[in-house]
């Protein structure tokens, strides 16, 4: 009886704790889309996605298309790239790998010259996500 009891409650604690990170993102985006359009605003909505790819996919789908829309028209190549890069994680788990890998190719053009320690970063994650692609086409050349 006392198993039962314990299974039910993890059950609705789970679902409370699910309704509580919607409402918490839900408001999260609201604030965000406030902001001006800058480099902030990129960093924040590639944030945004990255918090709602595995609970809502086609959401953070549509929050990265808006970051993408805002680094291209302010210049922002890094905001570009790290948006790619979490739309090939996307389409990584959907299994769709052609276009997984076009994407990081994409996304890697846009960051492989630069300096900066974020930039290094990212080259380095999406070599990273290159090689899982290679890895699940059963690619090792």
């Amino acid at each position: 009886m006392s198993t039962r009891a314990l299974i039910l409650l993890l059950f609705l604690f789970q679902d409370v704790s699910l309704f509580a990170q919607t409402a918490a993102t839900d408001s999260l985006e609201n604030v965000i889309y406030k902001l001006p359009d800058d480099d902030e605003k990129v960093n924040r909505l590639n944030e945004l996605a990255g918090k709602t790819q595995f609970v809502n996919p086609n959401k953070a789908v549509n929050i990265l298309k808006s970051a993408i829309r805002i680094a291209e028209k302010i210049k922002y190549p890094l905001g570009i790239s790290t948006a790619y890069g979490m739309q090939a994680n996307l389409l990584f788990y959907e299994m769709k790998l052609d276009s997984a890998g076009q994407l990081i190719d994409k996304a890697y053009g846009l960051v492989k010259d630069g300096k900066d320690k974020k930039y290094r970063n990212q080259v380095a994650l999406l070599t990273n996500m290159y090689g899982s692609v290679l890895q699940q086409k059963q690619q090792y050349d």
